[in-house]
């Protein structure tokens, strides 16, 4: 595991600096799949602290459980056992429904098969979440604004009006997470990057 800690006060204007503090603390968390005999354990009691800004990149072997690991840290999969607190909300006990709140509200995935809805255009495809929480008003305009700003940023790559199927998945699964890290209402607590499908 490697890490670095981009939140210094060196930060460009307008970029989002996350909150001081854990963004994220894993205490004890265990996901175990069946039971008995047959019961496979993905994660053995694991424990991680990470800061707020902190970069983690999570290394290991396939079938180590890495993105079990990440999929209960962003409230993908709820652990069997132990602890999960991401932005200060201890979300262990949600409800399937208080977390799928939870993920639409204060996580970003950024997923290594880029999930894109096809009918869409790639700005459309980059609104998705803001129109699921119901932006309206001056934070929809501002939330269109800022699609075009990352869209305009590749240019010859992709454009604005290109389906989901047309676009460069590289282009906007780097888009998408500089969105996300780039959020200007600030909603977002922590980025789930890497996360197989």
């Amino acid at each position: 595991m490697s890490s670095s800690n981009p939140s210094d006060s060196s930060a460009p204007s307008g970029t989002a600096v996350l909150a001081t503090g854990p963004a994220l603390r894993l205490d004890g968390v265990r996901k175990v799949y069946g039971t008995g005999e047959n019961a496979i354990v993905a994660v053995d009691h694991a424990s991680l602290t990470v800061d707020g800004g902190e970069i983690v990149a999570l290394l290991g072997p396939s079938g180590s459980g890495k993105t079990t690991l990440l999929s209960i840290a962003g409230g993908l999969l709820a652990a069997t056992e132990g602890t999960v607190v991401v932005g200060g909300e201890d979300i262990s006990g949600h409800s399937p429904r208080e977390l799928t709140e939870f993920r639409r509200s204060k996580v970003g995935f950024v997923f290594q098969s880029v999930n894109l809805v096809p009918f869409l255009t790639a700005e459309e495809n980059l609104l998705v979440v803001s129109e699921l929480a119901g932006a309206r008003g001056a934070v929809r305009k501002q939330a269109r604004a800022r699609a075009k700003e990352l869209l305009a940023q590749h240019p010859g790559s992709v454009t604005a009006d290109q389906f989901g199927t047309e676009a460069n998945p590289d282009i906007h699964r780097r888009t998408t997470a500089e969105e996300i890290w780039h959020d200007t209402r600030g909603g977002v607590d922590a980025v789930v990057s890497g996360i197989g499908t």
